[in-house]
């Protein structure tokens, strides 16, 4: 599951979950089991890339997103959850709710945030605005999105969560 959360404005988040609900055997009991993908490096990838003069660089330390007509100041972070490993072959996935805290915001109430499908893999290492791994170009810059999951508002308080 590779997810890519675009802003209007700028924010910075500490932490990316997803809590994913798996559907199951006939048994009641056993209908729905939650999987929770939060360990950084083995659960959970992730990168800031951004447009215009930083195209080229990739930046790990903090998530962040940014809307802008000017590309320089375009930023998109890129979440990648392992669920090859994490949920069980044969399950099928009934429910994904990804969870970011905002770590800072600025003066806007509140923003819509807006959560894409990365339609090609990247490597959180190599990954920035024009590359989605060494050598290998993305089709569109900025990430190779798919339609929109979901959308919402968002405050800029610190801490709070969507």
């Amino acid at each position: 599951m590779q997810v890519c959360v675009s802003r209007r404005n700028s924010r910075l988040f500490s932490r990316a979950l997803v809590a994913v609900v798996l559907s199951g055997a006939a048994t009641v009991a056993s209908a729905q089991t939650t999987v929770t993908l939060d360990q950084p490096s083995t659960e959970v990838w992730a990168a800031t890339i951004r447009g215009g003069s930083s195209a080229d660089k990739n930046d790990r330390s903090v998530l962040a997103t940014r809307a802008s007509s000017d590309l320089e100041y375009h930023r998109r972070a890129l979440l990648k959850f392992d669920t090859q490993n994490t949920i069980p072959e044969g399950r099928s996935v009934s429910s994904a709710l990804l969870t970011v805290t905002v770590k800072m915001g600025s003066e806007d109430a509140s923003r819509l945030v807006g959560a894409y499908q990365v339609t090609t893999s990247w490597a959180e290492d190599e990954v920035t605005w024009t590359q989605r791994r060494r050598n290998e170009a993305w089709e569109t810059g900025g990430g190779d999105l798919g339609p929109r999951i979901d959308e919402a508002a968002v405050s800029v308080s610190a801490a709070s969560h969507r």
